[in-house]
């Protein structure tokens, strides 16, 4: 079995190499931008030209959902919503939980004795 001064040692080898890779980190790191990070025109070009794509050539997707179903799919999908709503009236929220006293059978400052 090991003795709390073996485990001593262990915690202190261990925060020493902490330490050297912190105060490594502290001297060498810098927080300028890399070459390779930098945006670049064409980057600039693709994402505003992708943006107005996207915008102009999908319409609103409920929409687009309505119009292209097949009735039988949007009669499932109204009933299944109705389904959903009866039971979130019905159904108590799953969070609530009954309170009761938060007490302890010895006397402490954060939890009074119960009576």
């Amino acid at each position: 079995m090991q003795t709390i001064a073996e485990w001593e040692t262990v915690y202190l080898i261990a925060s020493v190499i902490h330490f050297l890779g912190v105060t490594f980190y502290a001297i060498f790191a810098s927080g300028e931008m890399q070459p390779w990070a930098e945006p670049t025109d064409d980057d600039d070009d693709q994402e505003d030209t992708a943006a107005v794509d996207s915008k102009a050539a999908a319409p609103p997707v409920n929409q687009a959902a309505s119009k292209a179903a097949p009735p039988v799919i949007q009669a499932a999908s109204k009933a299944a919503l109705a389904v959903n709503q009866a039971a979130s009236k019905a159904a108590p929220p799953v969070n609530q939980v009954p309170a009761r006293p938060l007490c302890r059978s010895t006397r402490s400052p954060a939890r009074p004795l119960c009576r």
